[in-house]
């Protein structure tokens, strides 16, 4: 039977075709941020320029403009240096980017000003995760649930941490503790199944595979198309052939750039001795390559695109 294997590192966000969610507030007990620090100038104009920089700046994140929110929290930060939420928020984005290590930065300096920042904290949990420093983002992902027990996403990061360091049974239990939390997240589903393949039950992640994809929230579970590859790829281990083109085929209708669908389907076709269909896939491949698209660097597990879900 071929196996095709994925060796990736952590995803936190990926490729092409992203549907952008607009971050969650900030504040730990409320729905509404807060849009000016309270230790900020008296003067109502200052005031009133913070309000209307941080109206913009969530503004240009609903947008999928990340760059342009960024230089908004920055001007606030600038106006008052003491608003931790700028400093989460402008982390966040930058995570989103891929900008490692201002995320850092951004975080550690809104967790100063607020120690107890649960959402920085995640967001600092996430980061290492994504820069696979696992004891680290075990660390801070612990540092979170001590500061509040109930938040999935932290024990959904800290079981891929555990996971990826072959501590089965920690990863098991935090991946059932989110979902015990947080019982329809697709992205939990999808990564506890690869707990599952991990520890050889096949029966027990095509389970939670189709949770995965029961439970889709189009609004957080970006790299969606993910959980349809990572299925097809039971399938076609299962010998579920029909079923396995299916589940390819979704994924790549979901995102056209996925090389690594594109190269699964391919190869089963070629397993098939289905070769012209195999060799158009092939070749697509190819054209993809030389527009500059390349095979992505992350484990087959993701989270969605915003913090606390």
């Amino acid at each position: 039977m071929r196996t095709i294997q994925n060796n990736y590192g952590f995803l936190f966000f990926v490729g092409v075709l992203v549907l952008i969610a607009v971050i969650s507030s900030a504040t730990e007990n409320s729905n509404f941020l807060p849009l000016v620090h309270s230790d900020v100038s008296s003067n109502a104009d200052d005031r009133d320029d913070i309000e209307a920089l941080y109206i913009r700046a969530r503004e240009f994140d609903a947008n999928g403009d990340l760059e342009a929110a960024i230089l908004r929290y920055t001007d606030i930060i600038q106006r008052d240096p003491t608003y931790s939420v700028a400093y989460y928020e402008r982390c966040w984005l930058h995570y989103r980017l891929n900008h490692h290590n201002q995320a850092i930065s951004d975080c550690n300096q809104a967790i100063e000003l607020n120690p107890t920042y649960v959402k920085a904290w995640a967001a600092l949990c996430y980061t290492y995760e994504d820069m696979d420093e696992h004891d680290r983002a075990i660390e801070d992902c612990t540092r979170t649930i001590e500061l509040d027990a109930s938040y999935a996403g932290a024990y959904t990061a800290r079981a891929d941490a555990y996971r990826y360091l072959g501590d089965y049974d920690q990863a098991l239990a935090d991946y059932n503790r989110s979902l015990e939390i947080d019982p329809y997240n697709g992205v939990t589903f999808n990564n506890r199944a690869l707990l599952h393949r991990a520890m050889d039950n096949d029966e027990l992640a095509l389970a939670d595979y189709n949770d995965s994809i029961k439970y889709y929230d189009p609004l957080t579970d970006y790299g969606f198309y993910i959980t349809w590859h990572n299925r097809g790829l039971l399938n076609d281990d299962l010998g579920n052939y029909d079923q396995a083109i299916h589940d390819f085929r979704k994924s790549i209708d979901m995102n056209p750039t996925y090389i690594r669908a594109i190269v699964s389907l391919g190869e089963l076709f070629e397993t098939l001795e289905r070769y012209p269909q195999a060799l158009e896939l092939y070749e697509t491949v190819v054209r993809l390559e030389e527009y500059g698209v390349s095979e992505p660097d992350y484990d087959t597990s993701y989270i969605p695109d915003q913090i606390d879900y």
